[in-house]
């Protein structure tokens, strides 16, 4: 064993192993995602070992051994700062949120990097997904600042294609396009120029339409969200109320956007999106 090591960690993970112990993957401030093992943690307590507890998106002061040859490092204390799983549990839009979170930060973050910042909005995340009205702003708020932080922020102020041309968007008439390859918001001429190339690319067989093809097209109101959006912090996004149409436009586009960027088939945005309209389908909501 190498010496101690005692930082915070917010639960992203956990899978049970042998008949008493477990297996946790924390994001933590200082190193990144941290994954340790928990002796006995499965234990009722009152007995030796840790006794239970260690919930996902619970957030915990630890000590843990990290092992010199690498692997898992052995959970020694942990103390509980806040656990939301009995609000996030009994909700299931509110779990569905909380599953996005979880998703962008596990993508998002890496072994032994420094994550402030990502644990700090992750831990802002866990609050909103708690208390916010419109979980939909809440959580592409969410997943657009971490993005950002792991240096994917979309974008919007200038063109991601040439560079000098403004964006077309921003307003409630203009169509705008969301190019996941060139990582933002194209002008209109970067825009018909991507554009036709896709549509060549989806004649001779070599690409598809949408996220085939990186490209997202978004109405003017979706567009001006994902440009408040990135401006503004999670906290200050929870609370605009758009129209459930530039939701769920925007839902596909983040999620597509990350999906291309990250190299990993997202899929907890729309997951969410479409558990809300299912409710509001039979009144639920």
């Amino acid at each position: 064993m190498s010496g101690p090591l005692k930082t915070f960690g917010i639960v992203l993970a956990r899978w049970d192993f042998g008949n008493t112990s477990r297996v946790l993957s924390f994001l933590t401030p200082d190193r990144g995602r941290l994954g340790v093992l928990a002796k006995g943690a499965r234990r009722p307590k009152g007995t030796a070992g840790l006794g239970g507890g260690l919930d996902l998106l619970s957030q915990n002061e630890i000590l843990c051994y990290e092992r010199r040859g690498g692997g898992l490092a052995i959970l020694a204390e942990w103390s509980e700062l806040c656990n939301p799983a009995a609000e996030l549990g009994t909700d299931p839009v509110r779990f569905a949120a909380s599953a996005v979170l979880v998703e962008y930060a596990r993508e998002c973050s890496a072994e032994g990097e420094d994550s402030a910042e990502l644990f700090r909005l992750l831990a802002a995340g866990t609050a909103l997904a708690v208390s916010a009205e419109r979980l939909i702003p809440a959580a592409l708020a969410s997943a657009l600042a971490m993005l950002s932080s792991a240096g994917f922020r979309p974008a919007f102020e200038t063109c991601a294609g040439c560079g000098g041309g403004r964006p077309v968007g921003g307003g409630r008439g203009a169509a705008a396009v969301l190019s996941a390859a060139q990582g933002g918001m194209l002008c209109a001429g970067c825009a018909e120029l991507v554009g036709s190339r896709a549509a060549e690319a989806r004649r001779r067989g070599r690409g598809g339409a949408g996220g085939g093809s990186g490209l997202f097209r978004l109405s003017g109101e979706a567009a001006a969200l994902l440009g408040a959006l990135l401006r503004m912090t999670p906290e200050a996004g929870a609370r605009l109320r758009p129209s459930r149409g530039a939701e769920r436009e925007l839902l596909g586009a983040v999620e597509g956007y990350a999906s291309w960027r990250l190299e990993k088939g997202m899929r907890s945005l729309t997951a969410l999106g479409a558990m809300v309209g299912r409710l509001e389908a039979v009144g639920c909501r």
